[in-house]
Formats: C-alpha cells, structure tokens, sequence
C-alpha cells in the first residue's frame, strides 16, 4: 500500500511534494502550472481511491463504459434482392434509424433509454400506426414530423419492420 494512502489527510501535501521532487520519470496529472500543483499518474490513482473521489470515477468510468457499448454497434444492413441491388427505401430508412433512432432504441433495436424494437410488428399490426407515433412522438420520445419528410418516416418504419 502506497505511503501517500495511509497518511492523514493532513501531511499528504506534504508527502507528495516530496514524491514529487523524486519521481520526475512517472507521467503527470494535474493542470497548474508548477510543478507542485501536480501528481504522479500513479499515486493520483491511488488517492482516488481511497479518498471521497473514487464513487465520482467510477461513475465517469461506467458511463464511458455504457457510451462505448451503445456507440460499438452499428445498424443492421439492409439485405441484398436476388439480382444484388439494394433498396432505396430501406437505405434511407437504415440512415434514418442510424441518425435519429438508434440512439434512444439501440443500434439493432433490442432497447436502450427506448424499449425494444425487434417485436415492432406485434405492437403495431399497422405501419400507418407506427409512423403516426415516429412523427407526432409519445411520453418521452419526441416527435420527428418536422424534423423528417413524410417518405422518410415511410422508409424508417419499413426498415424497423422488415430489416430489425
């Protein structure tokens, strides 16, 4: 265990100017400008852990963590027809998800601060259903008829119900 972590708050000032003065080959952390303003990368780790800063780190860490995850992915592809070709409509409605969806629903529609998509086709028997709720929004998810043409909600609920 670290010197610096079994000492009273009080001295550790003073036990880290000296390890200052004799670790000049470790990197540093801390933004002052003297030399004194700043502490070595790992006795800084050390008193975040010990000191009332660790809960505030790990928090940081696990959002990190939780963005990292939910970034990681990337919407599904849209299938290929028979002769190779692509449809337009599920491409735009696949860059629509990606830009205004996915970030609420997850990449690939299994859920998030959004519930899942996968079972779209159960809760709404209707696509007409469906686009009405993406452009007028419910609860927490906003609207996004004015953000998006009619034939874009067309194509991201096409996309939700035939590629997710």
């Amino acid at each position: 265990m670290s010197l610096i972590t079994r000492t009273a708050p009080k001295r550790r000032a003073e036990l880290l100017r000296r390890l200052l003065r004799q670790r000049r080959e470790h990197r540093w952390i801390g933004g002052g400008g003297c030399v004194e303003d700043q502490i070595p990368f790992c006795e800084y780790c050390l008193l975040l852990m010990r000191g009332h800063c660790f809960s505030f780190c790990l928090a940081q860490l696990l959002l990190f963590l939780a963005l990292l995850v939910a970034c990681a992915g990337t919407a599904p592809e849209v299938p290929r027809a028979v002769d190779g070709t692509l449809d337009p409509v599920l491409v735009r409605g696949r860059e629509v998800w990606s830009q205004a969806c996915a970030s609420c629903h997850g990449s690939d529609g299994s859920g998030g601060r959004g519930p899942s998509l996968l079972s779209v086709v159960d809760r709404y028997p209707s696509s007409l259903e469906q686009v009405r709720l993406v452009s007028s929004g419910r609860g927490s998810m906003p609207g996004f008829g004015s953000r998006y043409s009619m034939e874009e909600l067309d194509a991201v609920v096409r996309y939700t119900r035939e590629v997710l």
